[in-house]
């Protein structure tokens, strides 16, 4: 299976783009000109941030079986927040289908948005904040 090479990282500056480190420096110089690039906006949504939400999850679930797994709340939560559409099956039945809240599925502001909301939702329905609760610093 071919690998594909990583992308190459370049930042808006005022005199246009200017790659952002030496290895995208290297690969843009050996670009041919006038070679044309797509360009799609870096989010700064973090894997932490992602972590710390499924955690959060987990936790919640253990203390409350308020769903089966997180996979579940997490459905839940996206449905119940209204990230979702609604989607038609080939036999015309009509479906609620979750958003994603995948890394490049949502941007950074996008899934604060959805964390504050699903936080909420979860303090309100469970009678805790679950980020006072579990949070590392916490005690036990």
């Amino acid at each position: 299976m071919k690998r594909e090479r990583p992308s190459i990282i370049v930042r808006k500056t005022r005199r246009g783009l200017a790659p952002v480190g030496a290895y995208d420096e290297e690969r843009l110089q050996a670009m041919p000109m006038r070679a044309e690039f797509e360009l799609k906006r870096l989010s700064k949504r973090s894997r932490p941030q992602l972590r710390l939400y499924w955690s959060l999850l987990s936790r919640v679930v253990a203390a409350t079986e308020i769903a089966p797994t997180a996979v579940h709340l997490n459905e839940l939560l996206k449905v119940h927040l209204g990230y979702c559409n609604t989607v038609y099956l080939l036999d015309q039945r009509k479906v609620v289908w979750p958003d994603s809240i995948a890394l490049e599925a949502m941007s950074t502001e996008e899934f604060n948005e959805f964390f504050e909301a699903a936080m909420k939702l979860l303090a309100e329905r469970c009678g805790f904040d679950p980020l006072l609760e579990f949070s590392e610093g916490a005690a036990a």
